[in-house]
């Protein structure tokens, strides 16, 4: 399971969503659960495209 996960509306076209989540391998997020997918994707008017990225860094605000 995806340990954090974030979307985004699309500001000129709020249809448009981006969607990621984070994931502690490549394997372990090649072998997720899919099967809610077909779902989703019928929902959408183009197929969705999805990929696996590698994180290169991080900036966090940390506020007290």
């Amino acid at each position: 399971m995806s340990a954090a996960a974030r979307g985004f509306q699309g500001l000129n076209d709020p249809r448009v969503l981006l969607y990621f989540g984070q994931w502690s391998s490549r394997e372990t997020y090649e072998t997720r659960d899919t099967s809610h997918l077909a779902r989703l994707d019928a929902l959408c008017d183009e197929p969705p495209r999805r990929a696996y990225r590698q994180q290169l860094s991080l900036h966090e605000v940390i506020s007290s």
